[in-house]
């Protein structure tokens, strides 16, 4: 299985919406058998199978998301967070 996609569980709507698009997208690309996308709580959920990890999150969750990140991944999994950094 291909990436992760999690979206934060208090947005509600807006996580189905997208959940929804994404699978649209994903099928439209012919990727759907090796992409999952799941809504959970981003603390809890299980990533450790995930390849790829993308973020579009405000700094502070970005920061308090990345214990969870480099102890749950794999090495080699890749991380890309869109507009704000993993750092301090």
């Amino acid at each position: 299985m291909g990436s992760i996609l999690l979206e934060p569980s208090y947005t509600g709507i807006v996580a189905a919406l997208r959940i929804r698009e994404s699978r649209a997208n994903a099928k439209a690309a012919g990727v759907q058998a090796r992409i999952q996308f799941l809504e959970q709580d981003l603390f809890t959920a299980d990533i450790s199978q995930a390849t790829v990890v993308v973020l579009f999150l405000w700094p502070d969750l970005n920061l308090k998301l990345r214990p969870t990140l480099w102890r749950d991944l794999r090495p080699g999994t890749r991380v890309v967070s869109y507009v704000h950094g993993l750092t301090g």
